[in-house]
């Protein structure tokens, strides 16, 4: 439900948009599996915004990144 605002805020401010819902491994908590996510946006983005699914943009008419 809250991707609905993660891609409005995305085509408002120019970001790609990454959603990842794919199975974490099993001898990790699902928590971990950002890590690897996030290292590998590292290596393609200058800025990085990770948001979990139980938060929502409210008011997307701030960038993050000013």
């Amino acid at each position: 439900m809250s991707a609905k605002s993660f891609r409005a805020y995305a085509v408002r401010h120019d970001y790609e948009l990454s959603i990842h819902t794919d199975d974490v491994p099993p001898e990790r908590p699902a928590s971990w599996a950002r890590i690897p996510r996030i290292q590998s946006l590292m290596e393609r983005f200058d800025l990085v915004l990770w948001i979990d699914a139980d938060a929502a943009i409210v008011d997307p008419s701030l960038d993050i990144a000013d």
